[in-house]
């Protein structure tokens, strides 16, 4: 089964192996892959149909469930230290969404100002067991196709 997700957000893509916090790199969260948004950006879109299945407390990280995979979408490097003062959610837990429909509100100005990154982070928190299929360009626009995600058959 192959399922395709799409920025959620315009800017320079990167493997997740490259993010600078060593839980997304060691891809304990997942395989995945990271954005560092445009300056003008102030909205993340949803990669992909599915609910929300989970939004934490202080808006960095959404999750989405869709019939095959489950989605993190977490906005910033450290950005939890900032207790939810530059994000804004458009969007509550149970909600059912469609891929390019608006998840967040988030000023990444502030989050620049505060000294942390503003990397977009986009993994496969489940199955663990997946094929990703990476895009052969290394910027992307809001909308485009991001990721081709298959899930491995388990051999017995």
């Amino acid at each position: 089964m192959t399922t395709k997700l799409f920025a959620p957000t315009c800017g320079e893509l990167f493997n997740i192996t490259e993010s600078s916090d060593e839980v997304f790199a060691n891809e304990i969260a997942g395989r995945g892959i990271f954005i560092i948004p445009e300056d003008q950006q102030n909205l993340i879109l949803a990669p992909c149909d599915g609910k929300i299945a989970f939004l934490h407390d202080s808006n960095h990280a959404v999750m989405i469930e869709t019939k095959e995979i489950v989605v993190l979408i977490h906005i910033g490097i450290d950005t939890i230290t900032m207790k939810g003062k530059c994000f804004e959610p458009c969007v509550k837990v149970h909600d059912i969404v469609k891929v390019g429909a608006p998840l967040m509100k988030v000023n990444f100005s502030m989050i620049k100002q505060k000294g942390l990154k503003c990397d977009v982070i986009i993994t496969i928190a489940e199955p663990l067991n997946v094929q990703i299929k990476y895009p052969a360009t290394s910027f992307i626009a809001a909308g485009e196709e991001l990721i081709e995600v298959n899930i491995k058959e388990e051999s017995f």
